[in-house]
């Protein structure tokens, strides 16, 4: 018989996977654009720490952590993983369309589609 600690151990396991339990996700293949997505959000990741180290900027990794975070999350279908791709895309857009309206910079909107199509997809696999 289990205890309670392993039992809650268990059930934290199985509710934070998505869509499929453990013994579906054995037979089923990760899907192409989430492998995509993840590795997208891992280099991401891996970029931000280069240019930390490379500038010696003592600034935030955030942007880094939140990527590696996304990358691990979608890589292992973890429920929390398509909405912190989610919210990263989401404030990446917003931070483009802002740029382009108040600082004037065009080049920013090449982003907007690509961030909108990545958004679209997510949504979609969500389902």
């Amino acid at each position: 018989m289990r205890d309670c600690s392993e039992l809650a151990g268990i059930w934290f396991w199985e509710a934070n996977r998505f869509p499929y339990s453990r013994s579906h996700m054995c037979s089923e293949r990760l899907p192409l654009g989430i492998k995509l997505l993840a590795a997208f959000f891992a280099f991401g990741a891996a970029m931000c720490l280069l240019t930390i180290v490379m500038l010696l900027f003592p600034g935030s990794a955030l942007d880094g952590i939140a990527c590696a975070s996304a990358a691990i999350g979608l890589a292992k279908r973890m429920r929390w993983g398509i909405p912190l791709a989610l919210a990263i895309l989401t404030l990446n857009l917003a931070g483009d369309l802002l740029n382009a309206l108040l600082r004037h910079d065009l080049r920013t909107l090449v982003g907007l589609p690509i961030g909108g199509a990545t958004i679209a997809y997510l949504l979609i696999a969500r389902r």
